[in-house]
């Protein structure tokens, strides 16, 4: 196991001295609109280009702070030392203040500073005012305050938990339709829940707007910048209603009114006072916002901005969305309405309402009709009402059949027929009435179920990024009547491409230390409740192991997994039988260690950088460890992995290194004394690394080898968090502020830097072999990463700061847990690694049977299967640029090098007398044959029957060959033959050449037939089943060909010119990419219309595959990844892995797996095989979370 580093006098994770555990936070996202501040007057101005604000709430109980209370607040706040800080980068920045980013040196945590840039005495009581009052506040969704102070040249600041996300303004801005804006409703409802909170304790906010909630990475909500939070105790005295004066850049330059404009309430607008219904109408406006995509009055001039919120109501919601419900729409009015008192008297009954309306409840705000309420009356009362309903026809018939006896004694028989008969008539009314009733609330239960399940899909979709796992729980969860199994399918498959983990949980604390067992079926886990944890995977049981007083920091297995040792702070270390549980062995130690490694003759040696620094070692049978140099004078020290040397380094500057066995001390010289460092040892002992840091977090290195003597500097890159030394000594890793870097250590140069993480990296470790390095992240996520490729994998689902992080055995699983004290086992996910070549790759068929066959430009040639069993390897002549292409019946493959995209003319072009080798192969072990063809190929296409295939060569050739290796030319052309293909009926064979000619030859007697030119080289061709031929060309534009009459429809496309065509399999549409496009449009064959385009690709496109029933669409883009797009409804999952454009892609097994080949030569398979049936799709999500995780 590599060494690694946390800072000097730390151990594995960030910790606070105390056992409080510092909040979690990364990054803080910029803000959008901004609230200006100038003489007393606060105004909103949507300046997109100079994003701001990150404020947040405060940590703490006191009470709202009168005027002596908050001069004295002022004058004591207590002075501290700037160096208590690592202050980085601005992130915000207001019209008084502004926010860094920066971390607590006495913690070690990060955190987010503000400070005042206007300083007067007026807005220093004003900043400790915004502390004090927000200081009352303890709620999920405010964030708190660590400390205020003053810097020691008296400048006022305040530490705040950083905080991670984007603004509800960015995501309501990037959604297209009102379906997917709802998904956001539930951010609203928690922003609503915590402004009930604070009213509770008496503070308002009075400037809520979308730009000031915060939705983190994993569906957390916040809401900040409480600047403006007033006491509704203060007695602040009403402000005066005045016109502001705007500036020519939007200010408001004199007046006493404050908020944002477009959310505040017309009484706030005109500075009346004002209490927590205007908070209300605020959160009513963010409704407006999510519902429109446009806050209130948003089309209206600043002159007359302020004029209209006091005089007219903003444009009804309505007009910008018909179809919304009317309950929700009642619930927006109802909360932006112009009266005070006719709108939700508190935000706790707004929140209510909300709640209601997303579980399909009554809403309070909304009038129902009566027929509206019988239906939701029935849908809730379905069994008694129909018992009710039986009851009352019964006392009817009695009551009828009572008068017809009475009349029957004055009428004459006829007249007892008739009003027999209008009884009869009179109960079928009743019954159709019932039967409407019925059907009406039958309906209306359908509709409410639907709405259920609607908002459930979209909450499964937005869980995806932040929890795979959450996102089948929300699955899970939709009504037994849903049916729509092709929306699951595609988040369920989505999910599983992600990598859906096992959770494991029950800890009670900050969980600091999980490592697996070498049998890959149990993982031990140590935690801050003072108790060790063996795990069973299969079971996700644990065996609790209890003895420690105090948190257990450490833990370590023995080779043979059979004793695991557990060090803790209470300054003792425990062996224990992993089969047992049982306590065999308790030894004394220094501290806890911050490096301990098992000897091959069991003893242990340790190292402790944190309470009592010391270097140790411990025999079996011992009581405690023998300590390795005098603790008082070290500063620091390291050991080796195999325990046979350490450094130590004491106070006053003096480095030795020490044999542990003898004791032997070796000098090492002298260095400068520093508060921040750490020493790293390969794991032969050979080698040493001393880092320094300043408290910007950059790294100072310098290198011994302990042999030699010989010392080295360099300096890192970048500023880093955490260190490894790989166990020759040869690479260090340092991982920072959302990336990783690896230097040489023999030079200092840096070899790679692999961006990934979206937030500060917290924990790093290694596969025993070194390839791969897992990193866990303040963005609850974890990564692994190839040291070699540079290919990175991202897995979601921790609660909180992946506080530790292990590989797992089998080398493609990950064990991680949090700082929430939740452990997770990710798996491999899909779009596993079939093979992976050593060059670049073009070469991709696969076959029917679920082989594929790829080869790079060096000319190594595989077949493998989707299960990534290597068939066999075969080595071809080496070129740039080859390709195969898989037969009709998906038996056999050909390939060559391509002379792919040429547009040229020349008689004798490049290539045009240089022979090629056509390469002719099955999908097994059998070694493929070569077949000399004259020239270079340009392109490929096999006869329907797959008996022959058709190449277009460099010499402006048509040649036939076939499985014998005959060539025989059919065809010659003035240009070259860039694309050919073949009718389905193989009657004839389409070639589009250099010079736009569009050519049919009959293969029967070789006669052909030109059917036109386009302006340039065509660069696609496409039969339909139905006989059209389709050409695309480089001049932007696309034709489909009658071939039997030659007549034509043209077509203007976009982009670059077209790349790729291809027909539904019914001749119904045609799809067709172009250059330096992200989307696959799409035609009606019929009527020559242009259908809604697939979207969503994140790059231009190389390519896309019809899967055979062409239902699926499989969009290949030249950053790296794949999407799969369902035709039907046009939504699509995104297959990420490769690492370079993909250049190839087919479907195989009838369509349940894709293969993928990447440029990197890296081909990948990911499984579409979920169930067809919603029954299945159940059973399937239960197995796929045995746990049964809830959504969070």
């Amino acid at each position: 196991m590599a060494q690694e580093s946390d800072l000097d006098s730390h151990d594995r994770r960030p910790r606070p001295a105390s056992s409080e555990r510092p909040p979690v936070g990364s990054h803080p996202a910029p803000l959008q609109d901004r609230t200006i501040e100038a003489e007393g007057a606060v105004v909103q101005v949507n300046a997109r280009a100079n994003d701001s604000t990150l404020e947040a709430g405060v940590k703490g109980s006191t009470p709202a702070p009168s005027s002596d209370r908050l001069a004295m607040l002022t004058a004591h706040l207590p002075s501290v030392p700037r160096d208590a800080y690592a202050v980085g980068p601005q992130v915000a920045r207001g019209g008084i203040g502004r926010v860094m980013m920066a971390r607590d040196q006495r913690l070690d945590r990060p955190v987010a500073i503000k400070e005042l840039l206007v300083r007067s005495e007026a807005q220093v009581q004003r900043f400790v005012r915004e502390a004090a009052l927000t200081a009352r506040l303890q709620h999920p969704a405010i964030v708190p305050i660590y400390e205020a102070g003053r810097w020691s040249d008296g400048e006022p600041f305040y530490a705040m938990k950083l905080v991670s996300g984007r603004t509800l303004s960015d995501l309501i801005d990037e959604k297209r339709t009102l379906a997917e804006r709802l998904s956001l409703l539930p951010h609203v409802l928690t922003v609503a829940q915590a402004i009930a909170y604070a009213h509770s304790q008496r503070i308002l906010h009075r400037d809520l707007k979308p730009a000031n909630v915060l939705v983190g990475e994993f569906g957390e909500t916040v809401v900040i910048d409480w600047g403006l939070a007033k006491g509704l105790v203060d007695d602040d005295p009403p402000t005066s209603v005045r016109s502001p004066a705007v500036s020519g850049d939007g200010l408001t330059l004199d007046g006493a009114v404050v908020g944002t404009p477009a959310y505040m309430p017309p009484e706030q607008a005109a500075g009346a006072q004002v209490d927590e219904r205007a908070d209300v109408y605020a959160i009513g406006a963010m409704l407006y916002h999510l519902i429109a995509a446009v806050p209130p009055y948003h089309d209206v001039s600043w002159q007359r901005l302020f004029a209209m919120i006091a005089t007219e109501a903003p444009r009804p919601l309505e007009e910008h969305a018909p179809t919304i419900s009317d309950e929700l729409c009642a619930i927006v009015n109802k909360a932006m309405a112009r009266d005070p008192a006719a709108r939700y008297q508190t935000a706790k009954a707004l929140a209510d309402d909300l709640h209601r309306f997303q579980t399909g409840q009554i809403v309070a705000a909304h009038t129902y009709s009566t027929a509206r309420l019988l239906r939701r009356f029935w849908q809730r009362n379905r069994t008694a009402l129909s018992i009710a309903a039986s009851a009352i026809a019964f006392v009817t018939a009695v009551v009828i059949g009572a008068f017809v006896e009475t009349e029957a004694q004055r009428q004459t028989a006829l007249a007892r027929g008739l009003e027999a008969e209008e009884a009869r008539n009179v109960a079928d009314e009743a019954r159709k009435v019932a039967d409407e009733a019925r059907a009406a609330a039958e309906a209306a239960a359908r509709q409410a179920t639907a709405r259920a399940d609607d908002m459930t899909l979209l909450r499964a979709q937005d869980a995806l990024a932040r929890d795979p796992n959450e996102a089948l729980a929300w699955l899970k969860a939709l009504s037994p009547s849903f049916s729509n199994t092709r929306e699951v399918r595609r988040l369920a498959s989505d999910a599983r491409a992600r990598g859906i983990s096992r959770a494991f949980r029950g800890h009670t604390g900050h969980v600091n230390d999980v490592v697996a067992l070498p049998d890959g079926t149990r993982f031990v886990s140590a935690s801050d409740d003072g108790t060790v944890r063996i795990w069973d995977v299969a079971t996700a049981t644990s065996r609790v192991l209890t003895g420690h007083t105090d948190e257990v920091w450490r833990v370590v297995p023995f080779p043979d997994g059979r004793r695991i040792v557990s060090a803790s702070k209470d300054a003792t270390a425990r062996i224990w039988d992993t089969d047992t549980g049982a306590e065999l062995s308790r030894f004394d130690i220094p501290s806890p260690p911050r490096y301990l490694f098992v000897r091959k003759d069991g003893s242990l040696v340790g190292c402790s950088t944190q309470m009592r620094r010391a270097a140790w070692v411990w025999q079996p049978g011992a009581a405690s460890a023998r300590l390795l140099g005098d603790p008082e004078a070290l500063a620091r020290c390291a050991v080796s992995q195999d325990g046979l040397r350490s450094v130590l380094e004491d106070k006053d500057g003096t480095v030795t290194w020490l044999e542990t066995d003898s004791g032997r001390r070796h000098p090492m010289g002298t260095v400068v004394p520093v508060a921040r460092g750490e020493w790293w040892m390969s794991a032969d002992g050979r080698i040493a690394l001393r880092g320094t840091t300043a408290p910007t977090g950059r790294w100072k290195i310098e290198r011994w080898d302990l042999d030699t003597g010989q010392r080295r500097a360099f300096s890192l890159a970048g500023e880093s968090e955490r260190i490894l030394l790989t166990k020759a000594g040869d690479r260090l890793i340092a991982a920072g502020a959302e990336r990783v870097e690896i230097h040489d250590t023999k030079t200092g140069a840096l070899v790679r830097r692999m961006p990934g993480h979206g937030a500060p990296i917290n924990e790093i470790d290694m596969q025993d072999d070194e390839h791969v390095l897992i990193s866990g992240g303040f963005d609850h996520s974890v990564r692994t990463w190839d040291l070699v490729t540079g290919e990175t994998h991202s897995y979601a689902g921790l609660a909180s700061v992946a506080s530790t992080v292990d590989a797992w055995p089998d080398g493609r699983s990950v064990i991680a847990a949090s700082s929430a004290g939740d452990v997770r086992l990710f798996g491999p996910g899909s779009g596993a690694a079939l093979t992976d070549h050593k060059g670049p790759a073009f070469g991709l068929a696969v076959s029917a049977a679920g082989r594929a066959a790829s080869i790079d430009d060096t000319g190594t040639l595989r077949i493998t299967d989707v299960a990534g069993k290597q068939v066999a390897e075969h080595a071809v002549p080496a070129a740039t640029g080859l390709r195969l292409v898989a037969s009709p019946d998906r038996n056999r493959y050909a390939g060559a090098a391509w002379e792919e995209g040429l547009e040229r003319t020349d008689p004798d072009p490049p290539g045009a007398n240089k022979r090629a080798a056509l390469v002719l192969g099955t999908f097994d072990a059998d070694r493929p044959t070569l077949v000399q063809v004259p020239a270079q190929v340009c392109h490929i296409a096999w006869h329907p029957d797959g008996e022959a295939m058709f190449v277009a060569l460099m010499d402006g050739t048509i040649q036939k060959v076939n499985l014998d290796g005959a060539v025989t030319e059919i065809d010659r052309l003035r240009a070259l033959g860039l694309v050919l293909a073949v009718a389905p009926d193989g009657a004839s064979l389409a070639v589009g050449s250099s010079d736009g000619l569009v050519r049919v030859i009959e293969l029967a007697t070789g006669r052909h037939r030109d059917l036109g030119h386009h302006r340039q080289a065509v660069s696609a061709l496409a039969y339909s089943r139905a006989g059209l031929l389709a050409s695309g060309s480089r001049d932007h534009t696309f034709r489909i060909w009658r071939p039997s009459d030659g007549t034509s429809r043209s077509f203007q496309a976009s982009g670059g010119g077209v790349l790729h065509l291809g027909f539904s399999p019914d001749a119904q549409t045609l799809f067709v990419s172009n250059l330096a496009e992200s989307s696959v449009r799409r035609w009606d064959v019929d009527s020559g219309e242009q259908l809604a385009p697939l979207v969503g690709v994140s790059g231009p496109l190389s390519g896309f595959t019809l899967s055979d029933d062409g239902g699926r669409v499989l969009a290949r883009s030249v950053d790296g990844t794949s999407r799969l797009f369902d035709v039907a409804t046009g939504k699509s999952r995104a297959l990420v892995g490769h690492r370079d454009e993909v250049v190839a892609g087919a479907f195989t097994l009838g369509g349940k797996q894709i293969v993928t080949l990447g440029r990197e030569g890296t081909v990948r398979a990911w499984p579409d095989d979920l169930p067809e049936t919603m029954p299945e799709l159940r059973a399937w999500l239960d197995a796929a979370t045995p746990d049964r995780l809830e959504p969070r």
